[in-house]
């Protein structure tokens, strides 16, 4: 896990899944930093087939102008290695529909397939619909070790 003054989260993969599991507010640092630990996850990705991220999202995830051009840019990024699908799952947040508005605001800009879930087990139903190479159970696994 890192943790830095705004935006702590934990990054890893599952067959052709990148996992994110992170608390906000995030602030430029802590997404260049997440950007090194993500780039070792996505090694493990085949960007030749369906891949998708799943990402689980706590309390105060949002992003201020500057950090918000380098989520833009990331998802940039991914879309141009071959992402198909992006699930989003929201917890313990009040903010949960502002959240929902940021990041639909950038995936539409970077023209990204996403959906917003309640849950991770409706999230990895989605993203198998998708065609996307998936484990449940490690799935799972990874969002249960890593909540914050």
């Amino acid at each position: 896990m890192k943790l830095w003054e705004h935006g702590d989260y934990v990054v890893g993969n599952c067959r052709q899944v990148l996992l994110f599991s992170g608390r906000g507010p995030w602030n430029d640092e802590a997404l260049e930093k997440g950007i090194q630990t993500t780039s070792s996850s996505l090694e493990f990705i085949d960007s030749t087939r369906p891949w998708g991220q799943l990402s689980c999202l706590y309390g105060e995830s949002l992003f201020p102008p500057s950090a918000y051009e380098i989520f833009l840019e990331q998802t940039k990024f991914r879309k141009k290695y071959g992402i198909t699908s992006i699930a989003v799952v929201i917890l313990n947040s009040d903010v949960s529909n502002t959240i929902k508005q940021q990041l639909s605001s950038g995936y539409r800009a970077m023209d990204v397939n996403y959906a917003f879930f309640d849950s991770i087990d409706e999230a990895v139903e989605w993203l198998e619909s998708q065609g996307i190479d998936l484990d449940p159970v490690e799935i799972k696994s990874f969002f249960e070790n890593s909540i914050l």
